[in-house]
Order: structure tokens, then C-alpha cells, then sequence
């Protein structure tokens, strides 16, 4: 199947302005795999596999994250590769059982560049040990299993 962009802003939540706003900036290589709209009425259609991109990265961005942080936990979730696309990561993120992604961030000590950052699938119970054994850290919970799930069902009712 193929989405335009008011089908995605439908599904997701996210404003068409901000979807362009990513694909212009070239951040989390979105864009439309399946037609690129070029030239005036063209519209730019992306597959199941982008849609799911651009629902992460827009949860990580609603979740508090700026640009660079998204990007680490992108490059996170493929293995420490660089650059890493939502698209990528988003296929990742399908294939686990697990329910919740786990980002937890140390602070910084001195003057590092980032704080130490660690991303991780995790089901409710093992979530919550890590928030009650954690007194220093920022956990931030996401619940893309959940998320995902409801979006696969607007997608497929679709």
C-alpha cells in the first residue's frame, strides 16, 4: 500500500507542516519511497515501512527528544550505525516482542558533548524495575508496541 501525507498526519498524528519540515531538512532520511512528488500537484507517496519511520521519529520528537537525540536513539536501535534511517529503525522496532522502548540518559559530568544514553526493549514489568532501580538517571518510557499496533489497524482499515 502507498500513503499520502494527510493519510500519515491521519494515522500518526503529526502535522503535515513538520512531516515536510523532516523530509526538506533531510533528518531520519524520510521521504517517499514509493513516489517522490516533484513539481507542482505530484503528491509524495510513502510505503508501510516509511509511515512506521515517521511514527517513531515523531513519537521520539513528542516524547521530548530535539534533532540530535532522535538521531542517536535511530543509530541506537540499528546497531550504532551511523546515520540510520527511521525507516530502518522503525523495522527493528516491528520485529520485537517486546512492548516498551527504554531510553535512559545519565547526566553529564564535566563538559562531555552528550550524556551517557542507553536505548532498550523491555516488556511492563522489566520497564519498571529499571525506573525503581534508577535514582540518577532520566528514563524516558515510550510504548511502541502498543503504538505500533494501533497504527497497523488505521493503516489496514485504510
Amino acid at each position: 500500500m502507498a500513503f499520502g501525507i494527510m493519510d500519515i498526519a491521519r494515522f500518526v498524528g503529526i502535522q503535515p507542516t513538520l512531516l515536510n519540515k523532516f523530509m526538506q531538512r533531510s533528518k531520519y532520511g524520510i521521504e517517499a519511497s514509493v513516489r517522490e512528488g516533484k513539481g507542482q500537484g505530484k503528491e509524495r507517496l510513502f510505503s508501510d515501512k516509511d509511515v512506521y519511520g515517521i511514527a517513531l521519529v515523531y513519537w521520539l520528537f513528542e516524547s521530548g527528544l530535539r534533532s540530535e537525540s532522535i538521531q542517536y536513539v535511530l543509530n541506537q536501535i540499528c546497531g550504532g550505525k551511523l546515520s540510520s534511517s527511521a525507516a530502518d529503525a522503525a523495522s527493528i522496532v516491528l520485529r520485537r516482542a517486546n512492548d516498551i522502548l527504554v531510553i535512559s540518559r545519565e547526566p553529564r559530568s564535566g563538559f562531555e558533548k552528550h550524556p551517557a544514553q542507553k536505548t532498550r526493549w523491555v516488556d511492563k514489568a522489566e520497564a519498571a524495575r529499571i525506573v525503581q532501580e534508577n535514582a540518577k538517571a532520566s528514563i524516558l518510557l515510550i510504548p511502541v508496541g502498543s503504538w505500533f499496533a494501533n497504527l497497523r489497524d488505521k493503516m489496514e482499515g485504510e
